[in-house]
């Protein structure tokens, strides 16, 4: 089971003395009060990649590889700013790059998946589906970060996946091409779990890692698998 970080934002797991504990009142007033930016960030986060997945959509017949290769190369510029602005590690520490690796790769996954489903359904109903991501952030930090999961999570949970099913129309896509009918919003549903999954693994790393020093890690290493085709 991956533990999560302590809640320090600024310095890595050696450099807390072994007698602090995890948490404490400094550390939740901290949180409390920067949960406001973290809402904005968010929100500001969405319209983002609403704008990005119009953009995508407007791209047309691109290979798949260079519309992902382009968005990163991107993304690794404005990292390398973010990097350099902080004053944090380029990739990291070598004792984290297990954990690095598998974020850049699982979120490279669910970029290439939201591209794809993109492509092949209404960009309504892809963003719809990739926007299901939180829901696994919950199921994925209750099964290996130990948090918590109420019963109004599960309660949202089991409500979103129904509004899933509703977008996917399983009977109606069998009923008009079978799998291959299907399989685009399957795609689209795999892309809100991988996402799900490198969000968690984020949250792993929180204190451990600056968060630029992560987006150029995955930035830098989206580019290079994606150049390669």
């Amino acid at each position: 089971m991956i533990k999560a970080a302590p809640m320090s934002a600024g310095k890595s797991d050696a450099s807390c003395p072994a007698s602090q504990p995890a948490s404490s009142p400094a550390a939740s007033s901290n949180e409390g009060e920067n949960r406001p930016r973290a809402v904005i960030l968010m929100c500001l986060s969405a319209i983002s990649f609403a704008l990005m997945g119009a953009m995508v959509k407007l791209s047309g017949d691109l290979p798949l590889f260079e519309k992902v290769f382009v968005r990163n190369l991107v993304s690794l510029g404005v990292a390398v700013v973010m990097v350099r602005m902080a004053g944090a590690r380029l990739l990291g520490h070598w004792h984290h790059q297990p954990m690095l690796m598998a974020r850049s790769l699982i979120g490279l996954g669910g970029v290439m998946s939201f591209f794809y489903a993109i492509d092949h359904l209404l960009l309504a109903d892809a963003t719809i589906l990739n926007k299901l991501s939180p829901f696994f952030v919950s199921l994925f930090a209750g099964l290996f970060l130990a948090e918590r999961l109420g019963g109004w999570r599960l309660v949202g949970m089991l409500v979103a996946f129904s509004g899933a099913a509703l977008v996917i129309k399983p009977q109606l896509a069998f009923a008009e091409g079978g799998v291959e009918a299907l399989l685009p919003a399957m795609v689209g549903l795999g892309s809100a779990m991988l996402a799900g999954a490198a969000y968690t693994l984020i949250r792993a790393m929180k204190g451990r890692e600056a968060s630029a020093t992560i987006v150029l890690h995955f930035s830098l290493v989206s580019s290079v698998v994606t150049l390669v085709p």
